[in-house]
């Protein structure tokens, strides 16, 4: 469970993960794979599931502007790829955005 304990590397822990295993998708290998191909095998469960939600609510993500608040491994920027594999147009917005409030 992300975040670790200061005195454990996070790096060393997520590699020594079977990336086949990883259902949250932290492995370098699945990150990269939803980063760079846009898919991945194993992804965040979080993402996944606001994308589902979407879906289903039949909200339109091809061509849509969304706004998300976070650039966390765990939901900000994994939801980003997904996003943008639903061809969004997307603002990510993080602590020091400056007035956040006029970007949504």
């Amino acid at each position: 469970q992300l975040p670790l304990p200061a005195h454990l590397s996070a790096n060393e822990i997520l590699l020594s993960i079977d990336p086949s295993k990883d259902v949250d998708g932290f492995h370098p290998m699945n990150a990269g794979r939803l980063c760079c191909w846009r898919t991945a095998t194993l992804a965040p469960c979080t993402p996944r599931g606001v994308v589902h939600m979407l879906r289903a609510s039949g909200v339109p993500l091809a061509g849509a502007h969304v706004a998300i608040v976070g650039e966390s491994n765990v939901v900000g920027l994994p939801l980003a790829h997904m996003l943008l594999a639903e061809r969004a147009t997307l603002t990510v917005m993080h602590k020091d955005t400056p007035n956040p409030a006029t970007l949504t």
